[in-house]
């Protein structure tokens, strides 16, 4: 066994994302006019902004004695709100800045006076930082994304939870695939997985953050159209799918599986077969939000590119029910109108710009 923090674990992710020391995953630009609103951006994007950078709206305040159990009913709630259909993308981000600011605040509580509660405060703000992410990677905001993800990995590195670090890498690595460096995303996934591999924990505990890992690695080789290591890590995850419950933050199950599998086809070009894999595929609202909107989203898009105009807007519609933040912000959705606006008949053209404002208004 090798300790979780080793130098050259540590080295790999460090490398996978360019940076010489942990310290500059957290060190964010100075002389920032933190009251003005970033132009072109939603109201909740700039509460969110501001939040990771320590700003308390209505001012600072001296914190009392966390209530640690309490701070995880609240991160599980929020949880449970954005994975529900239908979510407010907005009313979600202002809880999400609000635990951002508790759960930091309550980790400087217990570092100087409770320090046995330090571990649970940290967990709670490690889950505060991964909603952030994925809150303003779903806005389009992939920048900010990368500053929550890279606070998180590095709060998690430190710790004794291997699985919290495993899923904090899962964070990093796919706020880079966002920005676009699908090899950087890869090699941190593999890092990641490497890593939790080597730590002490029982298996059964890592299934779903190994799972999620070996997803986002699949799905950024399919980017890179490394064919190979697609494969493989599509096999890894069926594998893992078979012993997991749909379950965890990353949520990961056997149909976790299946959607990446239909995900990575289409980026590697071969769109009938991630339409025949996607129809082979059952979700209904006991599915977290993000997941169906994964599906719904990727099959719009294969049907759109075959002209299969009909099908195509009826995902389109279901993604609109299911989570409207993805097709307002997500530029996949906007590409796939777009396309269907070019080719599709007179009869569908009115739903079409109907849904292309929605997409228009949020980009």
């Amino acid at each position: 066994m090798r300790p979780l923090d080793s130098l050259e674990v540590l080295g790999r992710i460090a490398e996978a994302l360019r940076v010489e020391s942990w310290s500059e995953l957290v060190d964010l630009p100075t002389g920032l006019d933190l009251d003005a609103r970033p132009a072109g951006r939603q109201d909740f994007v700039h509460l969110l902004w501001r939040s990771l950078l320590g700003v308390r709206e209505g001012g600072s305040r001296v914190p009392g004695p966390p209530r640690v159990p309490v701070l995880d009913r609240r991160v599980a709630g929020v949880w449970s709100r954005w994975h529900a259909p239908g979510r407010n993308l907005g009313a979600i981000a202002h809880d999400v800045a609000s635990l951002l600011n508790g759960t930091r605040e309550a980790m400087t509580w217990c570092a100087g006076k409770q320090p046995r509660e330090l571990p649970g405060a940290r967990r709670a703000h490690v889950q505060a930082l991964q909603l952030a992410r994925a809150v303003l990677s779903h806005a389009n905001e992939h920048w900010l994304a990368h500053v929550a993800a890279a606070q998180c990995l590095a709060l998690t590195l430190p710790a004794e939870d291997a699985v919290l670090t495993g899923v904090g890498g899962h964070g990093a690595a796919r706020s880079l695939l966002g920005l676009g460096f699908a090899a950087d995303a890869q090699r941190l996934a593999l890092a990641s997985l490497e890593a939790l591999a080597c730590a002490p924990v029982p298996a059964r505990q890592r299934y779903a953050a190994e799972g999620a890992l070996h997803l986002l690695a699949a799905e950024a080789a399919a980017q890179a159209n490394d064919v190979t290591t697609c494969q493989e890590m599509l096999r890894g995850a069926e594998k893992l799918a078979e012993r997991q419950v749909l379950t965890g933050h990353p949520v990961f199950g056997p149909v976790s599986a299946q959607i990446g599998e239909v995900r990575s086809m289409i980026r590697l070009g071969h769109v009938d077969l991630a339409v025949d894999l996607a129809e082979k595929i059952r979700v209904d609202n006991q599915h977290p939000a993000d997941e169906q909107a994964d599906l719904y989203l990727a099959v719009a898009h294969a049907r759109a590119c075959r002209q299969d105009h009909v099908p195509a807007l009826l995902e389109l519609l279901k993604l609109e029910r299911t989570a409207e933040d993805v097709l307002r912000y997500a530029p996949l959705a906007g590409e796939t109108i777009r396309q269907l606006l070019e080719t599709a008949p007179h009869s569908l053209r009115a739903e079409l710009r109907r849904l292309d404002n929605l997409a228009r208004d949020g980009n």
